[in-house]
């Protein structure tokens, strides 16, 4: 039986529905802890959300308890820095906006969410039901004969390279979806982009990886045997009536074009990233201002946009492709010196800085549909959907022109 490690740029699936005899069917899915990272831990949102079709699928969703617990931990600290940025957004506001207390404690009690830790299991656990997802325990599948053969053979996932004892969460999760899927007979499809995870699976009788969740859930969706072959060829028709449009939209739909630079635009310059800068003096930058300059899509194969089918259900369709956003930010940037006679800062000078750069985000295009026998043109443009905002914007080293 032939291995498959696929990633981005050498997925042999990488366009349509269509599947042959010859190709793996799959039986579940799996997906390790820093693909949840990668689309940034965004339950409800972006690709992550397209897991709930699987709810009523006959593709199982299952994670090993090491796995989910691991999401756990870092969803929870995810929040818990939320929660810290928000409290100290708050506490500035009564020093500088001189907003009081009464106001602002009113608008606290909104993120008083009790222990991060509570909170992210709830978020987690609503998460698991509405996927339709099942963890499998390590106490009940994993051999530790098996994990000690593979710590001291230096067999993937571990790795000769001094950090062997970091990668037992990993080795406990493969053996433990090893002998799941050996019990029931099952064949896993795997995501992660973690090398171990890669090189263990290309041995494996019962799990193949996949790098790209994207890539994995369209691939998944090629092997739903409820689609008709008619239907398989309509989506096929509008994926590459999709690409033609994103790759030239002066000579196509123009409801899908002039909805996604709207809300590309509106997204970037709505974004509040952090501020990075290298700075020697006391200083201070105020709110920067996001100006949207234009974007692309990525292409892959014959220069035409990458657009996967990421959901099909309750007639709906959704579409990802992938957008590089370009745009250019400007703020003040305030310098101080120290006042030790009055004990306060003194501004010596403010200076316009700038930042252009670009990013790349999935973008989600949502259709509604009535007839499987259908064109671009006959459907319902739902909704879009940009998955990343701009992190941070690192304005480099700053310094005064006035010097002491």
């Amino acid at each position: 039986m032939n291995r498959l490690t696929i990633t981005e740029e050498h997925n042999e699936h990488a366009e349509g529905l269509i599947v042959t005899s010859s190709e793996t069917k799959y039986d579940a899915l799996t997906i390790d802890t820093n693909t949840f990272f990668t689309h940034g831990m965004l339950l409800k949102h972006g690709i992550l959300k397209q897991l709930e079709q699987f709810s009523d699928s006959p593709i199982k969703l299952i994670f090993p308890d090491v796995v989910f617990r691991e999401i756990g931990k870092h969803l929870a600290e995810k929040i818990s820095d939320v929660v810290r940025n928000v409290n100290a957004t708050i506490k500035s506001a009564h020093q500088y906006l001189e907003v009081d207390e009464d106001t602002l404690s009113k608008f606290q009690i909104f993120f008083d969410i009790g222990s991060p830790e509570n909170f992210s299991h709830t978020q987690l656990e609503s998460f698991k039901i509405r996927c339709g997802a099942r963890v499998i325990t390590a106490k009940e599948y994993v051999d530790m004969h098996s994990l000690l053969e593979l710590y001291f053979s230096t067999s993937y996932p571990f790795e000769d390279n001094g950090k062997k004892k970091n990668e037992f969460p990993d080795a406990i999760a493969l053996l433990t979806l090893e002998s799941w899927a050996a019990k029931n007979n099952f064949r896993v499809l795997a995501v992660s982009k973690d090398k171990g995870w890669n090189n263990y699976c290309k041995t494996s009788e019962t799990i193949d990886c996949y790098e790209d969740l994207v890539e994995a859930i369209s691939y998944l969706l090629s092997q739903t045997p409820s689609i008709s072959q008619v239907f398989r060829q309509s989506i096929e028709r509008i994926i590459l009536e999709i690409q033609i449009a994103l790759m030239d939209d002066s000579k196509s739909d123009s409801e899908l074009n002039d909805r996604l630079g709207d809300v590309i635009s509106e997204y970037v310059e709505n974004s509040a990233p952090s501020i990075v800068a290298d700075i020697d003096v006391d200083f201070d930058i105020e709110e920067a201002r996001i100006s949207y300059l234009s974007h692309t899509f990525v292409s892959r194969k014959y220069d035409l946009p990458t657009v996967k089918l990421v959901n099909l259900k309750d007639n709906k369709l959704v579409f990802n492709t992938r957008c590089e956003i370009f745009y250019v930010a400007e703020a003040t940037c305030n310098f101080f010196v120290w006042n030790p006679i009055q004990k306060n800062r003194v501004l010596i000078e403010s200076k316009q800085i700038y930042h252009d750069s670009s990013y790349i985000t999935n973008v989600l295009i949502s259709f509604d549909f009535d007839s499987p026998t259908l064109k671009l043109s006959e459907l319902k443009l739902e909704n879009i959907e940009i998955e990343d905002s701009i992190d941070y914007l690192d304005f480099g080293t700053l310094k005064p022109e006035i010097t002491f």
